[in-house]
């Protein structure tokens, strides 16, 4: 059973409660309030746009009719039958457009000619420049000046009844002749935006820009209205709305719910507090009792807790040596891996320098002459490594310059357009890269060859396309037998693998172009010497030295007509 005094703290406990809850409700229910009346005035809101967009399109629409009017009216000024012709034309317009009271044509804007005549015979020969309301003056006045449609009202119009009066001027020549008026039906122009009677829920009300209302009640404006502004084509009315009942019975439903469902949770809560303090009370007696018999129960575990930390310790240390043994075996095996891919890379790497080294030595041992020779290691070189393009240049036979050698390896229109502006190049000295080449002997890689100014040939390079570009010697006997130029479309930084396996193709290929050459030099020798020993007009023979004939020139030969086996 609980105690006495665990009762008075328990209702202490509940009173304080209340009043927190009745404060949070308090606050809440002003907020919540203005919440509601934000979301009736944006409801409102959306409601009301339609009918004020009805309302002006309702009046600009009509307004569009002048035009009409003004167009008929300007050329038929001076015919006799224009009183016939305007009143069959005025007809059609009155017949086929709703809500307009009156269409008249004023010269000097005195109205003369109107339609329909019944009912509207005041409105003949009234002169609106002098009308006793200083608005409809100014209105007059304004059409007049500035040739577009102006809009009066909404007034008491002459007929009868409250409307709109728009005016155009008409102008005959350069001069003004007078004013085209329709007059509109403002019960009309309501009706047909819906307005009249107007939605069950809302008060409506609208007023002109001076603020005279001129339908719906003026209390309206002063109850915190939405308003819609209702844009004419020259100035605009406000459109007013208020729920029928007032703000406060419109939110008054969903408030009463919301006070309801409150007051339920405040009695809920206040309960919940009285019987959770009461019985935290009755817990913390039972807690006291339990308060000793968990310290010696603590005590107990202070000793095991001891011993056990003790075996962690002794496991976390024997854990940290074996990651140590294992980051320590880890990291080994991971040089041993470098080691070995390192090692694989350079085998790969050898292996493809030999295999293309062997394929080029075979081509260029097989190959007719030094320039088949030449183009052979170009395109074996091209198709091995990337490149797109590659071309020679061979020392002339002075030593003095540089030619460029009819072998060369590409694939393309640029490239034919590249070698056709190339080939009468004939490099000596200056910067360029094939000239600096030869003269140090060392490989030479150039990023963009189409922009550098250390390439003579950049503009041609550019036309082409030519990004990067290397430029490899080959050398015998410390003279360069050629230099190898090579080109590809992307740019790029100097890539060292690929100028290292060029350079050592190129070192090989020294002595085989070499001696290539110098076959070509031994051929073209002994073509020179036949063709010098054949066409001279004496009698020539070679003898050995035992004096037996081995040749005799055609010169010879024809003399005693025998042929070279018969001798």
């Amino acid at each position: 059973m609980p105690s006495k005094g665990t009762n008075h703290v328990a209702l202490a406990a509940a009173f304080l409660a209340l009043g927190l809850f009745t404060w949070v409700w308090w606050k809440t229910n002003l907020w919540y309030r203005q919440e509601l009346l934000s979301g009736q005035r944006a409801h409102i809101g959306a409601e009301l746009a339609p009918y004020g967009n009805a309302l002006s399109g309702a009046i600009n629409g009509k307004l569009g009719i002048l035009n009409g009017l003004k167009a008929f009216v300007e050329p038929r000024l001076s015919e006799p039958s224009f009183a016939a012709e305007f009143d069959r034309f005025a007809a059609g317009l009155y017949a086929a457009t709703t809500g307009i009271k009156v269409i008249t044509v004023a010269p000097r804007a005195i109205p003369r000619y109107i339609y329909p005549l019944p009912g509207n015979e005041s409105i003949i020969g009234h002169d609106p420049m002098h009308d006793p309301r200083p608005d409809v003056r100014a209105d007059v006045e304004r059409a007049v000046h500035s040739r577009e449609i102006t809009l009066s009202g909404p007034n008491e119009l002459r007929p009868g009844g409250l409307g709109l009066v728009a005016r155009l001027a008409v102008q005959k020549g350069k001069s003004f002749w007078g004013v085209v008026t329709i007059a509109l039906d403002l019960e009309n122009l309501l009706r047909e935006s819906g307005l009249s009677p107007g939605p069950a829920d809302l008060k409506l009300a609208s007023r002109d820009r001076s603020g005279r209302v001129f339908f719906g009640d003026r209390a309206v404006f002063d109850g915190e209205p939405i308003v819609y502004r209702v844009e004419l084509l020259e100035g605009f009315w406000e459109l007013a709305a208020i729920p029928r009942n007032g703000w406060n019975a419109s939110i008054r439903e969903p408030l009463a719910v919301f006070n309801g469902a409150a007051v339920l949770l405040i009695a809920s809560l206040t309960l919940l507090v009285y019987l959770g303090v009461n019985r935290e009370a009755r817990l913390m007696a039972e807690v006291k009792n339990r308060t000793a018999e968990i310290s010696q129960a603590k005590e107990e575990l202070g000793k095991d807790n001891a011993e056990r930390k003790r075996i962690e310790e002794e496991l976390n240390k024997a854990h940290i040596e074996l990651e140590q043994r294992v980051r320590q075996r880890t990291a080994d095996l991971g040089k041993a891996n470098e080691a070995l891919a390192t090692e694989i890379e350079e085998r790969k790497r050898t292996e493809q320098e030999r295999n293309l080294l062997l394929s080029i030595t075979q081509a260029v041992s097989e190959a007719a002459d030094f320039h088949s020779a030449l183009g052979v290691a170009l395109r074996k070189i091209c198709e091995a490594t990337g490149w797109a393009i590659g071309e020679a240049w061979v020392p002339n036979l002075d030593g003095t310059a540089l030619e460029l050698s009819p072998a060369w390896y590409g694939i393309g229109e640029s490239v034919e357009r590249f070698r056709k502006m190339t080939t009468a190049s004939r490099p000596q000295s200056g910067v360029g890269l094939i000239v600096r080449v030869w003269q140090s002997k060392q490989p030479e890689w150039i990023p963009d060859v189409s922009v550098t100014p250390l390439f003579n040939r950049a503009e041609a390079a550019r036309q082409a396309g030519l990004k990067a570009g290397l430029a490899v010697p080959t050398i015998a006997d410390e003279q360069v037998q050629a230099v190898l130029v090579f080109f590809m479309y992307v740019s790029g930084e100097e890539d060292r693998r690929l100028v290292e396996v060029v350079s050592a193709v190129a070192a090989q290929l020294g002595s085989l172009i070499q001696r290539k050459r110098a076959e070509q030099a031994l051929r073209e020798s002994e073509r020179r010497f036949q063709a010098i020993f054949h066409q001279t007009y004496q009698f020539g023979g070679l003898l050995n030295p035992d004096g037996t004939l081995l040749e005799a020139n055609q010169t010879a030969l024809e003399f005693i007509g025998r042929n070279l086996a018969d001798v």
